[in-house]
């Protein structure tokens, strides 16, 4: 999809879509989303990810480089434990607003 902007200012992509876990394992748990609707007029460059404990009000960052997939699998899991995770995609204005969180 092109859309012919009216201004050539871009804005930071839209959230992420489509947030979902797809594999769920004792030492690992995957996830994988949509791309956003909107790049902001600029061209997703890549994806960060961060998690937290259920149980937590702290989100950590744990993609150490950008992700420039859709998926993503965090290998620093505890059993047991419930986390959260949210995506945001980022191009060369700077990081979008999260996705909807989903729960593991």
């Amino acid at each position: 999809h092109h859309y012919n902007l009216i201004h050539n200012s871009s804005d930071p992509p839209g959230p992420p879509r489509d947030l979902t876990v797809t594999e769920y394992f004792k030492s690992s748990i995957s996830i994988s989303w949509q791309a956003p609707e909107s790049d902001g007029g600029s061209p997703v460059t890549g994806y960060n990810v961060e998690r937290r404990l259920v149980s937590s009000k702290r989100w950590l960052k744990i993609n150490k480089e950008t992700v420039t997939e859709t998926n993503y699998t965090d290998t620093d899991v505890v059993e047991d434990n419930e986390y959260e995770y949210k995506t945001m995609a980022e191009n060369s204005v700077g990081v979008g607003p999260p996705s909807e969180p989903c729960t593991a």
